[in-house]
C-alpha cells in the first residue's frame, strides 16, 4: 500500500486526487499507444495486420490552368491531366487538392502501345493525350504502362502550385499545392491524390491550405449521400470497387493493378480500419 501511495501528490485544494504516474524521477519521453477502434491511427504494432492486397490504381485528373500556368500549360491543353497514384480508391470523392513536391516534374504524350492492365484512359486513346508525372519515374511507368512516354517538356514541381484541376467526381475545380517530404519517387507517379479528412498528413495539409474537411463517409464505414453514386455502400467493399469501375467509366484509370503494402488491422475485430476526421 505504501508503494502506490507514494505515487499520489497533493492536490492544489489540498485533497489527494491526482496520480501521476510513473514517478517524476522515472518518467521518459511522452508516448501514445494507438490500441484499435475508435482510433487506430498510429505506428503498426502487434495488433495490426501487416499486408494486405488492395487495388493499386493511377488515375488522371483532367488539367486546367491559372494566370501562373496559362504560358507553362497552355500548348497542351485541353488534352492535359495530372497523373496520380492511390492505394485507396474509395477517397477519391473526398479529394480536395493534388500535392506534388518540388523536384521536377515533365509532361508527357503518350503515343499509344501494348496493352499491360490498361484502364480505358489508356485504351481510348484519340489523338494526342498529355500526363504530368515525375520525370525520375518515366522508365517505370512506361514498363507497367506498357507504352513510350515522349518528353514534351521539363519544369520543376512547384511550378504546378495554384495549376487547377476538374474534380473526376464531382466535376469541381481543385487546386494544386507544394507538399510535404513524404511525396517521393519510389512508387506512384510523383503527384499525390490528397483528402483532408482520410489521412493524417491529408488532414494537416487541409489545414495549412485552410480547405474544409469534407468526410462522405458514416461511422459505420459507408459512403453518405454527398458522395452521390457511392451512397450507401462499404468503403472497403462495394464503395471501392464501385469508385474504380466509375472512374474507368469515366476513362480516367491508367492503369490497375493488385498492390501489396502494409495495412491497418484492429487486433479486436481483425478487420481492416479506416481514417476518418470526426469531431470530438
Amino acid at each position: 500500500m505504501q508503494r502506490v501511495m507514494d505515487y499520489w501528490v497533493p492536490h492544489p485544494r489540498g485533497e489527494q486526487e491526482v496520480l501521476l504516474w510513473p514517478p517524476r524521477k522515472h518518467r521518459k519521453e511522452t508516448f501514445i499507444l494507438q490500441d484499435g477502434p475508435p482510433y487506430a491511427n498510429g505506428s503498426l504494432h502487434v495488433g495490426h495486420a501487416l499486408n494486405k492486397i488492395l487495388k493499386d490504381i493511377i488515375n488522371h485528373f483532367k488539367g486546367n490552368t491559372s494566370p501562373s500556368s496559362d504560358d507553362l500549360l497552355k500548348e497542351f491543353l485541353p488534352d492535359l491531366s495530372l497523373a496520380i497514384w492511390t492505394t485507396t480508391p474509395w477517397t477519391i470523392p473526398a479529394n480536395a487538392v493534388t500535392e506534388v513536391s518540388s523536384s521536377p516534374q515533365e509532361t508527357s504524350a503518350i503515343p499509344g502501345g501494348r496493352e499491360i492492365k490498361m484502364g480505358n484512359a489508356l485504351k481510348d486513346i484519340q489523338g494526342k493525350f498529355f500526363v504530368i508525372v515525375a520525370s525520375e519515374l518515366v522508365p517505370t511507368l512506361e514498363s507497367k504502362w506498357g507504352v513510350k512516354l515522349a518528353i514534351k517538356k521539363k519544369f520543376p514541381g512547384f511550378a504546378l502550385e495554384n495549376c487547377r484541376y476538374i474534380h473526376p467526381v464531382y466535376m469541381k475545380e481543385c487546386p494544386v499545392v507544394i507538399g510535404g517530404d513524404y511525396i517521393t519517387t519510389e512508387s506512384g507517379t510523383g503527384l499525390v491524390h490528397t483528402a483532408p479528412c482520410h489521412g493524417q498528413e491529408d488532414y494537416a495539409t487541409g489545414l495549412k491550405c485552410g480547405l474544409p474537411i469534407f468526410s462522405p463517409v458514416d461511422d459505420s464505414g459507408k459512403f453518405t449521400k454527398e458522395a452521390g453514386p457511392f451512397s450507401g455502400l462499404d468503403v472497403l467493399g462495394d464503395g471501392n470497387t464501385a469508385v474504380v469501375k466509375y472512374l474507368d467509366e469515366k476513362s480516367s484509370i491508367l492503369i490497375e493493378e493488385p498492390y501489396k503494402h502494409k495495412y491497418p488491422y484492429d487486433w479486436r475485430t481483425k478487420k481492416p480500419t479506416i481514417f476518418r476526421a470526426t469531431e470530438l
